[in-house]
């Protein structure tokens, strides 16, 4: 979860030429990265929290220096970025979890709300896990997705290089419904693996049909 920061993304702003979605005064504003079809409007996230088996705590002085010592010095918008990041977190925190992603998610699913629309998300983590737990994951994931329904849907949006080391990641849904969607992968966008550029290839836009959203 990036030491929780990764959970606030709705406490962002994203601006696409005069276009602005997400919190317009938020401190981080995330500009001019797209190309072809924007993504989906704004949308409500009514609860958001995350899992790291050794997570970071940005609300420390030593928690903040070491997230942005991993941001290399010559990206300066990025370092901006990050920090204003950890401000908007320590002001606001998120429940963060000392956890394997896993057993985290067998506690979560468990505890799924029944009117709103459940997304797991992950960015990067593939290459930092087991191929065991990568498919213990699926399996979870793709079992809780069968038992979904019109008004509690699962979304699964992974962000992921498509192979290691490679400087592309994709960005791909799969969706139960109870109805149409049934978790087909659908790949909505490349991306540089830092959000340095989006290419959106999803055929749709405009509003979600889910008024909100639990990550």
């Amino acid at each position: 979860a990036s030491a929780g920061l990764n959970l606030h993304l709705d406490r962002f702003a994203y601006r696409d030429g005069s276009r602005t979605t997400g919190s317009r005064s938020s401190s981080v504003c995330i500009t001019d990265r797209w190309s072809g079809h924007p993504p989906l409007d704004d949308l409500r996230i009514v609860g958001a929290a995350g899992c790291d088996p050794s997570p970071i705590d940005v609300a420390t002085a030593e928690g903040r220096a070491r997230i942005l010592g991993f941001v290399w010095p010559d990206q300066h918008d990025r370092h901006r970025d990050t920090a204003a990041a950890i401000g908007i977190a320590r002001s606001n925190p998120r429940r963060l979890d000392r956890a394997q992603a896993i057993d985290w998610l067998r506690s979560e699913f468990a505890e799924r709300s029944p009117s709103s629309t459940t997304v797991v998300m992950h960015s990067v983590v593939w290459p930092y896990i087991t191929i065991d737990e990568q498919h213990e994951v699926n399996a979870l994931v793709e079992a809780t997705g069968q038992s979904a329904t019109s008004d509690a849907p699962v979304a699964w949006l992974s962000f992921e290089p498509p192979v290691l080391f490679e400087t592309t990641a994709i960005l791909t849904l799969r969706l139960w419904d109870g109805n149409a969607h049934v978790g087909r992968p659908i790949k909505l966008a490349e991306s540089g693996m830092h959000g340095q550029w989006v290419r959106w290839l999803c055929p749709f836009s405009g509003t979600a049909s889910q008024d909100s959203i639990r990550a």
